[in-house]
């Protein structure tokens, strides 16, 4: 087994890149023991997205600060269509 390090503040779910191997960090481990060495890439299973791939490298001691970029944000807004048209004018 190989170890590969990473900081995160929140618990994401992933898929390792090119297979079906799903992984979750979270910010209790800190660490992730994989059975290939090198790199691997992986994808978010969720609504946050990142600016460049997220890899984890199991040559390398320094630790992958995982940090999302964006997160996708959804929800409803209820208006009281006299109260907004009062306010317009």
């Amino acid at each position: 087994m190989f170890g590969a390090l990473y900081d995160i503040q929140k618990s994401i779910d992933f898929t390792v890149k090119g297979s079906s191997k799903k992984i979750t960090l979270s910010p209790e481990h800190k660490s992730l023991c994989l059975n290939k060495q090198g790199p691997i890439t992986l994808v978010a299973d969720t609504c946050y997205k990142f600016d460049k791939e997220l890899v984890l490298d199991t040559s390398n001691d320094k630790p992958v600060v995982v940090s999302p970029s964006s997160y996708l944000v959804e929800g409803t807004v209820n208006l009281e269509l006299s109260k907004v048209i009062k306010n317009r004018e």
